[in-house]
């Protein structure tokens, strides 16, 4: 601080002067300059008072501090007399210090069957005078299957955290994942640190946060089975339905294709005009159990055949809604064998014939017919 005297000073003089804290505590400042203060005695003469701020790394509020002149000494009674003295003047220390609260990296989260809680780590990187709170919010985030639902967890803590200020302090968010047996995405929500209340708008403004993304792993599986009807051919085309069934609920539903095969092995092996597929894929809404028609129609005709036999095989997952996630989650390729009953029958009758004997050898033709 600069002091300056205003007229001159016969002889000059000495004053006293004294520091102390207004917001600043003892531990901010510290007086360098030894008292008293001497002048010369020049007209507009200025001395300093050399005051040492003591830095530190603690997010403050801008804090101040008083100097104050005292008592004026080293010259004569009357000079003293005329003499003014006890101003102050404030110094203000403007903090510098900054602060980051932080959500750790994430723990690996894996949905499973039950609830689990999983605890994320909010930390403090600098020390913070008188401590704050901070309001947080959990949300989900993402696009289409990847959004987790706000079914999907619970927030266990309760908003704001309460930070003492120390440095290198944690507090804990718990979140409650909540299991299931549906075959979803990885799915995300975010720990959005909201609001910070430290004691002074200057702190407030110094303490900034970092927030974060976590991915729920998915742990559920499904299977998809097929089994095969009981199948008599007829004369005209029938359609007989194949089931497949899936085993556990799919988010946001699926398709599965399909194709037909003859088989060799102990019974005869479809022709191609005895089967045609009909419409591939076919679709699931995704619900556990869920089971759909495989249709294939069975060309109906008038021929004496060995019963025949064929499979149906299903193919890739597919789906608008559906993820490769959850796609990678579906076991498919199962298959079903079905054989289809010959139901035609022929019948060969031999017509009567007549013939008059003569006196030489004479050949008799019988007709045996086919009637199918």
């Amino acid at each position: 601080r600069s002091v300056t005297s205003s007229n001159a000073v016969e002889g000059g003089f000495a004053v006293a002067y004294s520091s102390a804290g207004v917001t600043a505590e003892a531990t901010d400042f510290g007086n360098v300059t030894t008292g008293p203060i001497v002048f010369s005695g020049t007209a507009g003469e200025t001395e300093n008072i050399v005051i040492e701020i003591l830095g530190d790394n603690i997010v403050e509020d801008n804090e101040t501090f008083n100097v104050t002149l005292g008592v004026v000494t080293a010259t004569t009674t009357a000079q003293i007399a005329g003499i003014t003295t006890g101003a102050a003047g404030v110094g203000t220390i403007n903090n510098d210090d900054t602060a980051t609260v932080t959500v750790a990296v994430s723990p690996q989260v894996t949905e499973a069957d039950i609830d689990a809680d999983v605890n994320f780590s909010v930390k403090l990187d600098a020390e913070v005078e008188g401590g704050f709170t901070l309001a947080f919010a959990v949300t989900p985030v993402g696009a289409g299957v990847t959004l987790a639902e706000v079914t999907d967890f619970t927030v266990i803590t309760t908003t704001p955290l309460t930070f003492t200020g120390a440095l290198g302090e944690v507090q804990t968010v718990t979140i409650r994942i909540v299991g299931d047996d549906i075959v979803e995405d990885n799915e995300t929500f975010l720990i959005d640190l909201t609001t910070v209340t430290a004691p002074s708008a200057e702190q407030t403004a110094d303490i900034s946060t970092v927030d974060r993304t976590v991915a729920i792993q998915n742990d559920d599986i499904a299977m998809l089975t097929l089994s095969a009807p009981t199948i008599t051919e007829t004369d005209a085309n029938v359609v007989a339905n194949f089931v497949a069934t899936i085993d556990a609920a799919v988010e946001g539903g699926f398709s599965v294709a399909f194709a037909s095969d003859g088989i060799g092995g102990a019974l005869i092996s479809t022709e191609g005009t005895d089967i045609t597929d009909g419409a591939t894929p076919v679709a699931f809404t995704g619900n556990a159990g869920e089971t759909v028609n495989v249709p294939i129609t069975i060309i109906g005709d008038q021929i004496v055949e060995e019963n025949e036999t064929f499979k149906v095989t299903l193919g890739a997952v597919t789906g608008a809604s559906i993820s490769a996630e959850q796609i990678s989650r579906i076991t498919t390729g199962a298959s079903a064998s079905a054989i289809i009953n010959n139901d035609d029958t022929a019948t060969v009758t031999i017509a009567d014939v007549s013939i008059t004997e003569t006196d030489a050898d004479q050949t008799l033709n019988f007709t045996a017919t086919l009637d199918a």
